[in-house]
């Protein structure tokens, strides 16, 4: 079997798994109790807190990641390697990990230092911010890096 009748398959394996999931879901629940569920205030507050941590990590990637994948592509500087191997830890480290290390550096000199400043960010608006933004950067500037 070639390459592209592999491919076709694995994308319409994946599209019946989750399409199965989907539909499990669906069937989990009553009617009613599920719309009840997703209408309640603290699921629309849990979806509306998710949207806009989302959407402020991805504009501070991107607004942080552009020049530093333009740096990278384009010029050569010292420790333009070291900065191109730190970029991968968040590929490598999975979120759980990467969310731990942030809650280690947090209970840190350094970190409470920051907290005490009036900055907080174990589990506050900012914390969920600063998780999703590490975790997103190093792929958003791999991935203009590779564009550009």
């Amino acid at each position: 079997m070639g390459f592209l009748k592999t491919s076709v398959w694995a994308a319409f394996l994946l599209f019946f798994f989750y399409t199965a999931l989907i539909l499990s879901l669906l069937t989990a629940f009553e009617g009613q109790g599920f719309w009840e569920i997703l209408l309640s205030p603290d699921t629309l507050f849990s979806i509306r807190l998710s949207l806009t941590a989302a959407t402020l990590s991805a504009f501070l990637a991107i607004a942080l990641g552009l020049p530093a994948a333009y740096a990278l592509s384009r010029k050569n500087f010292f420790g333009k390697k070291v900065v191109d191997t730190i970029l991968e830890l968040p590929m490598i480290m999975s979120p759980i990990a990467l969310g731990a290390a942030l809650l280690i550096f947090f209970n840190t000199r350094a970190g409470e230092a920051i907290q005490s400043r009036g900055i907080l960010f174990v589990f506050e608006f900012p914390g969920i911010v600063l998780a999703q933004f590490a975790t997103i950067a190093g792929l958003a500037t791999r991935l203009m890096k590779t564009a550009l």
